[in-house]
């Protein structure tokens, strides 16, 4: 008899340390903001793309993630994943070569480089010792060096250098081209002064990325400041990595732009104040691709300023952005109903042994889909009326004050008819 109410207690014990432990998980995740079904899990391994709408609801450091498994058994276990950002992959690979000669005509100047290798190269990197000069050059390969073919033609390498100025585009890129010498032919009058060459095979594998053109744009010429400022608008919350500005202007320009993202915004009796903070700076030049590429941040609204100085404001056409592309790769080692879970600013980056064996994790992952978005219903506390907020508190204290009065005064004046 004993012995079976023993173990009833140690049931009813392990009963009560289980609803204990399924309170404290959901009361650990209690401070989601939102919810969404995870569909179509049927394999151990999954990979989940994050849609466009959820970054505007994600804390900064993306640490808020969470994926829940409530099992058959109505256990609520932790799904481990890792997170992705699905970038571009570049690799620049240096290809050995020797200088040959340099040498001259009436027109030109040639330098013949020998590769020591047979790999294809599509870029080349030049720099001199010549600080100003406009050079239309050209690029020849050749097997033997009797038989020349072009690779560039009229390609433009520039380089100034004043007082407020300092600039030089002196990269040459084009197709991939496998030669054993290759030619640089620069017409000049006056001697180009090379002092170092560098040769590449450069290739940029492209990331999952979405592309968003044709954003609003609010373009404004600042008289006062020289300067252009174009505001745009995304259409929502964005992992933003690259912005394309397309330029109309037809002649040759050089400008310095300052590129900067939405902080913080006030309502004012004037409007809304908009406050800004730096992301990128670089050249807006005729020369070079109009495409800047910076470090992903999420925002909805961007500022472009174009220094322009004495020249005239170039005309703009409609900007676009590139945006990154964030998934998860989980592993669903049990059944259930799998939840996503976000928004809560608070919460950490989770720490998951998965992280430590990434490389057993299978190349090609099935997709899953989410659900409909949910808003959780968030406990609020209770708040306490403060005692003082009812007027009928203030009258009582009042009176009681009036009769402690009273009696002082009429103890006083009793004391003083005695004397």
């Amino acid at each position: 008899m004993k012995l079976l109410k023993k173990m009833k207690n140690k049931h009813i014990i392990t009963l009560l340390f289980c609803l204990f432990g399924t309170a404290t998980i959901f009361a650990q995740f209690e401070k989601y903001q939102y919810m969404r079904p995870i569909e179509n899990v049927k394999e151990t391994w999954h990979e989940l793309e994050l849609p466009d709408d959820i970054y505007g609801k994600l804390n900064r450091q993306y640490a808020d993630l969470r994926i829940l498994n409530l099992t058959p058994e109505k256990d609520t276990l932790e799904v481990p994943y890792l997170l992705n950002l699905n970038a571009e992959t570049i690799t620049k690979d240096a290809i050995p070569f020797e200088q040959l000669n340099q040498t001259q005509n009436a027109n030109s100047y040639f330098f013949t480089f020998e590769m020591k290798n047979k790999k294809a190269i599509n870029q080349i990197l030049l720099n001199f010792q010549n600080e100003n000069f406009d050079w239309k050059i050209a690029l020849e390969g050749s097997q033997n060096q009797k038989e020349w073919f072009t690779v560039l033609e009229d390609y433009r390498l520039v380089s100034f250098k004043n007082r407020r100025t300092n600039y030089s585009f002196t990269e040459l890129n084009f197709p991939n081209a496998q030669y054993t010498f290759f030619r640089l032919k620069i017409p000049a009058s006056e001697a180009p002064k090379l002092i170092k060459a560098s040769i590449y095979q450069y290739n940029s594998v492209p990331g999952k990325f979405r592309q968003v053109e044709n954003l609003p744009t609010t373009i404004t010429d600042d008289k006062n400041e020289k300067e252009t400022v174009l505001e745009i608008i995304l259409p929502e919350v964005l992992p933003v990595f690259e912005l394309t500005l397309p330029v109309k202007t037809d002649y040759d320009f050089y400008r310095k732009i300052l590129i900067q993202e939405l902080s913080d915004s006030t309502v004012t009796a004037n409007g809304t104040q908009y406050y800004y903070k730096t992301i990128h700076r670089d050249v807006l030049s005729s020369l070079e691709k109009k495409e800047f590429k910076f470090k992903a941040t999420r925002t909805q609204r961007l500022k472009v300023t174009i220094e322009n100085k004495d020249n005239q404001p170039l005309e703009f056409g409609n900007p676009s952005i590139k945006s990154a592309v964030y998934s998860l790769t989980a592993r669903f080692n049990e059944k259930g109903d799998f939840q996503l879970l976000y928004g809560n600013e608070r919460a950490l980056k989770p720490q998951y042994d998965l992280a430590q064996f990434a490389s057993t994790i299978p190349e090609k992952l099935p997709l899953l889909t989410l659900g409909k978005e949910t808003k959780r219903a968030m406990k609020t506390p209770d708040v306490v009326e403060p005692i003082f907020a009812n007027p009928i508190w203030l009258w009582v204290i009042m009176g009681v004050i009036i009769l402690l009065l009273g009696g002082f005064t009429f103890k006083m004046m009793t004391s003083e008819k005695m004397k």
